[in-house]
């Protein structure tokens, strides 16, 4: 796995996360909004726990 994935995932996730929070606020609670914001949290914690795991084995390797 590339050190960078889950830096990406974690900024991919946290970029749509903000896009559906600023849809939900402008369109209200439409159920594209709602699930778009839902995959996107699910996306950024995907991207946080693996950079967690990338920089455990990182240390290790030190």
């Amino acid at each position: 796995m590339n050190s960078l994935t889950g830096s990406l995932l974690r900024d991919f996730g946290l970029g749509f996360f903000i896009n559906g929070l600023f849809t939900i606020t402008q369109n209200g609670f439409t159920l594209n909004s709602v699930l778009a914001t839902l995959i996107a949290t699910k996306i950024l914690i995907f991207g946080v726990l693996i950079q967690k795991e990338e920089q455990r084995q990182w240390m290790d390797k030190r």
